[in-house]
């Protein structure tokens, strides 16, 4: 069953994805579909399949769990090897996503750009979320500094890396979560 994302509480959706039920689904009168609003999933069954088709909610669910919220900083990479980072950690559960420009950034996207970049990397996030059957996707902030990382108030942060001298993760995280249960 496909899914889709509304972008208002009458449940209407993107132009693309009527153009995606109609002529890349090629689905019909009486086909089921997911559409989430406001992060509750409803069942439809559509009435009329056209560019702008319509439906009947069955079933309406909503998600009962509170996920731990996890955000990702990248480096700016080439644009393949970024849209796979967005559609896995998309496809994860990951709340929030911040683009960093350092100085050793092979890309470097000028300020007139970075709207249309980020407008593109959210719909890859978008898709991803369809596919998985998630009930949100990602935000994406803007292109933050490393200094301007550092500046956010968060519970934890991590640093990856491939030093040799680095602490294991897995034990970083046990740690925390011992300190987490005593307050």
């Amino acid at each position: 069953m496909q899914q889709y994302f509304a972008k208002n509480k009458n449940l209407d959706l993107e132009d693309g994805d009527y153009h995606h039920i109609k002529n890349v689904m090629k689905m019909k009168r009486g086909d089921l579909i997911k559409v989430v609003y406001d992060k509750i999933i409803y069942t439809c069954k559509l009435n009329n399949v056209s560019n702008k088709s319509t439906f009947d909610i069955i079933k309406k669910e909503e998600n009962q769990n509170e996920p731990v919220n996890i955000c990702v900083a990248f480096s700016l990479i080439k644009e393949q090897k970024l849209n796979y980072l967005l559609q896995k950690t998309s496809e994860l559960g990951v709340n929030k996503l911040i683009p960093i420009e350092t100085k050793r950034s092979v890309v470097k996207i000028e300020g007139n750009k970075e709207k249309t970049k980020i407008d593109r990397w959210k719909k890859i996030c978008k898709e991803a979320s369809e596919q998985s059957f998630r009930s949100d996707i990602p935000e994406i902030s803007s292109i933050l500094t490393l200094q301007g990382l550092v500046d956010l108030d968060y519970d934890l942060k991590l640093v990856c890396s491939l030093n040799k001298n680095t602490k294991n993760i897995k034990k970083i995280l046990k740690k925390w979560k011992k300190t987490q249960k005593k307050s």
